[in-house]
């Protein structure tokens, strides 16, 4: 991990590291059952310093997004496509074939999340078909981390928002089955694209190196440790928590949000009124 964290300091100018990557216990070296020891930031800094400077990014959901936003530095005009409305799951492959087609000239990478990719992907058939080459730069966190983040912060229960086998004893939120393994590398080659399986930094390294040779379209995948994104942004997201539970960490995380929404509402009140006054004066 410390290694990682080195490497973007030392090797990566346009990549400024805003938070110390984590595993999602806190503890473990590599994400059980696939043995990975990728970060999703130092992934993400590695490609922005890989690709050539007039590659078109495009980026749509997840965490990628404010990583994106708050990582990454855009070295030419006109060479990122971002979905920021919405957060659009399945975006990400469409809008790469979109790029491609405006600009054919240009090698077009899209950064998609396993989720993302579960949800959509036919695009990737379509690139094939037509000959317009995309890379699919693929984080597999085995989970929809994003939603998991604000899920497990207001003290609920992971439930459903990891890809964990359900087998005999397990429940939901407290004891896990294995990760599942889906080969999303395999899925991609299915459809006539170059695909790759990466698990280290100099496998990264690599790969892309060969992938900037290819003529067909190409599927990057990265088993990554879970939450290992950027963390915060010093904002405030309000997050629906019960307002009946029985559950004390439930009950407190009620009374916390509706403490900030109060306080919320007093400062734009008091914004509010200074400005009716000014315009009065």
């Amino acid at each position: 991990m410390l290694a990682q964290i080195s490497y973007h300091f030392l090797e990566l100018p346009r990549v400024i590291l805003r938070s110390r990557p984590r595993s999602s216990d806190g503890k473990q070296s590599c994400l059980p059952h696939t043995a990975c020891k990728l970060c999703q930031t130092t992934a993400l800094g590695a490609i922005n310093h890989l690709i050539d400077d007039d590659a078109i990014v495009c980026a749509a959901a997840g965490s990628l997004l404010g990583d994106m936003q708050g990582l990454r530095r855009v070295p030419k005009i006109n060479t990122c496509h971002v979905e920021y409305d919405y957060s659009c799951m399945g975006y990400e492959i469409t809008s790469a074939l979109g790029a491609k087609l405006a600009c054919s000239d240009k090698e077009v990478c899209t950064m998609c999340g396993d989720s993302s990719f579960d949800m959509l992907h036919s695009e990737l058939i379509a690139s094939v078909e037509i000959g317009k080459k995309i890379n699919v730069m693929l984080f597999d966190n085995a989970s929809f981390v994003c939603i998991n983040s604000p899920e497990v912060g207001q003290s609920n229960a992971s439930i459903c928002t990891e890809k964990n086998m359900l087998e005999e004893g397990v429940t939901n939120g407290i004891r896990k089955g294995k990760v599942s393994q889906i080969d999303n590398a395999a899925i991609g080659a299915a459809y006539g694209c170059k695909t790759y399986a990466v698990k280290t930094m100099d496998e990264l390294k690599a790969t892309i190196e060969y992938a900037k040779k290819q003529a067909v379209s190409t599927v990057i995948e990265m088993k990554v440790l879970p939450k290992t994104m950027s963390v915060g942004y010093e904002n405030w997201w309000r997050v629906g928590v019960a307002e009946v539970s029985t559950k004390p960490e439930v009950q407190a995380a009620h009374k916390a949000i509706q403490e900030s929404c109060t306080t919320l509402f007093t400062i734009v009140l008091s914004l509010t009124l200074k400005k009716e006054c000014l315009q009065g004066i």
